[in-house]
């Protein structure tokens, strides 16, 4: 990845301005970042609100940027601090969250299932399952994203996987899964 400084204090990366290479992430990234922010707090407007803020503070330390090893994992991580910003802010203004619940009769296929119960655990397990198995981030990744050890890591991910297990025995009856 060539970068150059211009006179005028902008960057161009691989010939592209500053505003060319921001344009080209978010075409890249934008609905994947999206999609696991929405994970991460099951709202559409929060998820749009949160990845648009990414953007914005990815286009701010771009230069910061193209210094990590890969420009994916820096606007993960930039992600997952706005989505830590607005958990703290959301936490001290609202005291509980309304769940919608479906009646016994709906029959709901297994990636309904299992989507409604990685959605249902706590945020913590819900970080680490979707960032190993939906983003597929290695354990080593994730321990950086996250910055905390790897045997922390793999603590959270063995127990996030026994909640959703019985998770799903429990909204399924006899229903028996191989969790991940």
């Amino acid at each position: 990845m060539k970068i150059e400084r211009l006179r005028d204090n902008n960057i161009k990366i691989n010939g592209m301005s500053k505003d060319e290479v921001i344009l080209y992430l978010m075409n890249k990234y934008g609905e994947e970042i999206k999609r696991f922010v929405y994970f991460l707090t099951v709202d559409w407007d929060q998820a749009a609100d949160i990845t648009q803020q990414t953007f914005i503070e990815v286009y701010q330390e771009l230069d910061r940027a193209f210094k990590h090893p890969s420009i994916r994992y820096f606007i993960y991580s930039m992600s997952i601090q706005k989505v830590k910003e607005r958990n703290r802010w959301t936490f001290t203004r609202e005291l509980f969250v309304s769940y919608s619940f479906r009646s016994n009769e709906e029959i709901l296929n297994e990636d309904q299932l299992l989507y409604e119960a990685i959605i249902n655990l706590p945020v913590r397990y819900k970080e680490i399952i979707t960032l190993i198995y939906y983003c597929n981030f290695s354990v080593e990744e994730v321990s950086g994203l996250l910055s905390t050890k790897k045997s922390r890591v793999m603590s959270l991910l063995d127990k996030g996987k026994g909640r959703l297990q019985r998770s799903l025995e429990t909204q399924g009856g006899d229903f028996s899964w191989e969790i991940i």
